[in-house]
C-alpha cells in the first residue's frame, strides 16, 4: 500500500477551515459587512497560514478593511477513526 503526500497532510492535522470574515464597506467605515467564506482547502489549527495568507492578499487588494474573523476548523482525520482491520469479508456476493 502506497501513503500518498495528501494522506500525510491530513494525519499532521491538516483539516477544513470555514471562516466568516467581517469587513468594512471604504465609504461607510461604520457599516460592517459580514461574507461567508468556506475552504475548500486543507488548513493547520491554529495558526491557518492559508487563511492568513488569503486575508493578507486581501488587506493589499481589496478596499474593505476587514473587521473580524470567525473561524470554524474540523480535523479530516482523526485518531477515532483509525484501527486496525485484519482481513476483508463480502458476504453474499455475486458476480454478473
Amino acid at each position: 500500500m502506497r501513503i500518498t503526500e495528501e494522506y500525510l497532510k491530513k494525519q499532521s492535522g491538516y483539516g477544513l477551515t470555514l471562516a466568516r470574515i467581517h469587513y468594512r464597506f471604504p465609504d461607510h467605515p461604520l457599516i460592517i459587512n459580514p461574507l461567508w467564506l468556506i475552504w475548500q482547502y486543507e488548513d493547520t489549527c491554529p495558526d491557518f497560514p492559508r487563511l492568513n495568507a488569503y486575508l493578507a492578499w486581501w488587506k493589499r487588494k481589496i478596499e474593505g478593511d476587514v473587521a473580524f474573523v470567525t473561524v470554524a476548523h474540523s480535523l479530516l482525520i482523526k485518531e477515532s477513526e483509525l484501527r486496525c482491520v485484519d482481513g476483508v469479508y463480502t458476504l453474499n456476493a455475486t458476480r454478473h
